[in-house]
């Protein structure tokens, strides 16, 4: 939680929390951040001291990332939307670990983690390497360094094979 690339962490829920039901209801673990933007910050500075917050998708559907869209295609699942004029210029969802045997654990490396590359023990020719549909990713190599992308998602639908196509 407290590591420069600020993960989504997954944790075992507190009997005794105060987190409604609703929120992750039947699992007996939750994703638990603590702020790393400006934003975030600027949010939980007086008693805020909670937000619950997901991603501004539908499930198998990339991030709305431009608030037209995001107003458009999510207004029958969202209560409310917190835009900004200022632009994002790249969809990025957020890395997600675990604790496994005492050591993080990475289920989903992007914001954080992403672009900053993985050194390999050897150098590589450059190359791009795709994932299949599911889960997908890319990866480019130079050097003795691999460059992976963000998360990206399913590639069932057009607008997150736009996406993919984006990113590369």
């Amino acid at each position: 939680l407290l590591s420069n690339e600020r993960p989504i962490v997954i944790l075992r829920r507190k009997k005794e929390s105060t987190l409604a039901s609703a929120v992750a209801p039947f699992q007996n673990t939750v994703g638990v951040m603590l702020p790393y933007s400006p934003l975030h910050h600027l949010l939980l500075d007086g008693s805020l001291k909670t937000l619950v917050m997901t991603s501004g998708n539908r499930s198998d559907e990339p991030i709305a990332y431009k608030n037209e869209e995001a107003l458009s295609r999510l207004s029958t699942i969202a209560d409310c939307f917190l835009v900004h004029d200022r632009e994002i210029h790249m969809r990025c969802d957020d890395s997600v670990a675990r604790i496994y045997d005492g050591e993080p654990y990475i289920i989903r490396r992007s914001r954080g983690y992403v672009p900053f590359p993985v050194k390999l023990p050897f150098p590589v020719q450059d190359i791009l390497a795709c994932g299949g549909e599911l889960k997908n990713t890319f990866c480019l190599t130079r050097d003795s360094y691999a460059f992976m992308s963000h998360h990206i998602g399913d590639l069932e639908n057009l607008e997150t094979l736009d996406s993919f196509e984006k990113g590369i």
